[in-house]
Formats: C-alpha cells, sequence, structure tokens
C-alpha cells in the first residue's frame, strides 16, 4: 500500500460529491487503488479508487485529470498540478542573487561581540515615541509617592551608571520640581554583569479612565470566516 499525502500535490473527490454530480454511474469508472491517504491533520483516510475526469477552468481546454476518491464527508480538492495548468495559483520563479563583490571579503559573524563590533552604531540603543501622551485619570484620582529604593552598597555605582546612561538616552529625565507622582523601582543583575532597572506601575495603572471595548471571542468571529 502506498501512502499518499494531501499536501497540495495531490487531489481527491469524496463519494457524496460524486453521487450528486453522476448519481451512480461514477463506481463504473472507477479503478481500484490501495493507497493509505494522510490528511493535512495527519488524519488517516479511507481510498475508495481512483477516478479519471476531463477538467476545465474558465477559457481552458478541457483536460484529464486523476483524483483519488474518498469515502468521507468534505469538499472536492484540487492538486496543484491542475491548479497551476489552469492558473488558479501560480509559482513565482526564485533566483539566486548575485554574488557581491566584496562577499568573500566580509567576515563571518558567529556571535553577538562580532555583530555588535561590526555595526556599533547600532548596538545599545532603544527607540522612543516622538512627542508626549496624555494619561485621562479618574476624578477621583489620589496621587501617590511611593517610598524610594533602598540600595545596596555593592551595586550603587552600577545603579548609577544605568540612570546616567538611560537620560543620555533620552529614557528618563530629571525632575528636581515638586511632583504628585513617584514610582518605586527594582533591580536585578543580568547574566552579563549589568544591571537591569525595573518599574513598579501598579498604583499609576489603576488610575487612568478605561477605554470600554469588548474583545470578540472564538466563537464570534468563526461565523465571520465562512466561505473564506
Amino acid at each position: 500500500m502506498t501512502e499518499v499525502r494531501y499536501w497540495g500535490k495531490h487531489q481527491y473527490f469524496t463519494t457524496a460529491i460524486l453521487n450528486d454530480m453522476y448519481l451512480a454511474k461514477w463506481e463504473s469508472m472507477l479503478q481500484p487503488k490501495r493507497a493509505g491517504l494522510i490528511t493535512y491533520n495527519e488524519s488517516p483516510n479511507c481510498c475508495v479508487g481512483v477516478l479519471s475526469l476531463k477538467c476545465r477552468y474558465g477559457s481552458f481546454a478541457w483536460s484529464p485529470q486523476v483524483f483519488y476518491v474518498v469515502g468521507t464527508s468534505g469538499s472536492e480538492v484540487a492538486g496543484l498540478s491542475t491548479r497551476s495548468e489552469f492558473q488558479i495559483v501560480t509559482i513565482p520563479e526564485i533566483s539566486k542573487m548575485p554574488k557581491l563583490d566584496n562577499q568573500d571579503k566580509c567576515d563571518p559573524i558567529e556571535s553577538i561581540q562580532d555583530l555588535q563590533l561590526k555595526y556599533p552604531d547600532k548596538s545599545d540603543t532603544v527607540g522612543s515615541f516622538i512627542g508626549d501622551d496624555v494619561l485621562h485619570l479618574n476624578d477621583n484620582t489620589f496621587y501617590a509617592i511611593d517610598p524610594p529604593l533602598k540600595c545596596s552598597v555593592h551595586i550603587k555605582d552600577k545603579l548609577k551608571g544605568k540612570f546616567d546612561m538611560m537620560e543620555r538616552q533620552g529614557i528618563i529625565h530629571r525632575v528636581q520640581e515638586h511632583t504628585n507622582w513617584c514610582r518605586s523601582i527594582t533591580t536585578m543583575i543580568k547574566k552579563d554583569g549589568t544591571i537591569r532597572v525595573c518599574l513598579d506601575p501598579r498604583r499609576l495603572n489603576q488610575t487612568p479612565k478605561r477605554c470600554p471595548h469588548k474583545i470578540p471571542t472564538l466563537e464570534e468571529l468563526n461565523p465571520r470566516f465562512a466561505g473564506a
């Protein structure tokens, strides 16, 4: 028995569709075929035999095509060769990229360090939003100022250096006047020895006005894909 998969290469008809199209006449044209059919989801399917039918699409001429006949319900499926012949789908040609003149001179990149050395101006940078954002707070919002971070002595210099770097990159800026909001932070040491600074915005996240938006469920979305 031959194992055949439906992965675009082969095509098939179901017995239910053939009964609607040809009644019982198709059974006399059926040729026996022992094949183990495997569907897209790796489920086995029962092969009744193969059938040779003339097909056409649009202005194309009639063309004989061979279909596997299965005993399950479902829609007929045309194979890749048939769809390409009738130009239902097209497969673009892939050509190799021309070899660059200096391609042999490029050093191979085998690690993150190699990538940083090759593109030093692209490393250690972060993106930023352009302009200011506005938070609309609830009317009964109470301002909150968290207590300052208790910093260990052995990471104090690293933390100061991290703050200076974040200030140079525009991530944070100094506030030297009175403010109604002050969030606490926490730190951790990464594997490479550098320090990570994390903000704790829980109290701030409880204050903005919420924009009511109901996220649709799977049951609500499925009918929209009918016939897709």
